[in-house]
């Protein structure tokens, strides 16, 4: 499968959405992405709100951007980890690394880009899943569209 960004996404903004799947996926639903740094860092859409000007074609819909979490990462002391007692096992390496100096920045990405998620819903004689994908186009880090795959 190999390594991913997550996208954090208000679900308000995702188009062609019953209000069942909205409840279902969730506001904090994080969505897989491999379109971007696949660091498994954290990609976020976000309302724009440095634009000062609004086409009249856009209305009065907010526009929005794409931010990425830069961090630096850190080794623990053995003695500030979940487990400082067993050095010689496989549980001493539980929080052995912190995230540090976390900033996040505008993304100046532009192109396609495509994140995912899927609802599972249990039943009595197994599960059912549901895919949910949805590509976007940026510009500049400028989102300029999204539309349901």
């Amino acid at each position: 499968m190999g390594m991913f960004d997550t996208v954090i996404v208000d679900i308000n903004i995702l188009p062609d959405l019953n209000e069942e799947e909205r409840r279902l996926l969730d506001i904090e639903k994080d969505w897989q992405t491999k379109d971007f740094e696949n660091i498994l860092t954290q990609i976020y859409i976000v309302e724009d709100k440095d634009v000062k000007f609004r086409h009249s074609f856009l209305g009065d819909k907010p526009q929005y951007k794409l931010q990425i979490k830069e961090s630096d990462w850190e080794e623990v002391p053995i003695d500030e980890r979940p487990y400082p007692d067993d050095e010689n096992s496989i549980r001493a390496l539980f929080g052995s690394m912190r995230e540090t100096n976390i900033k996040i920045k505008d993304l100046t990405y532009t192109g396609s880009f495509r994140f995912y998620s899927y609802i599972k819903k249990n039943l009595e004689n197994g599960y059912d899943l549901k895919w949910y994908e949805f590509e976007g186009q940026a510009e500049n880090g400028r989102v300029l569209s999204i539309k349901r795959i």
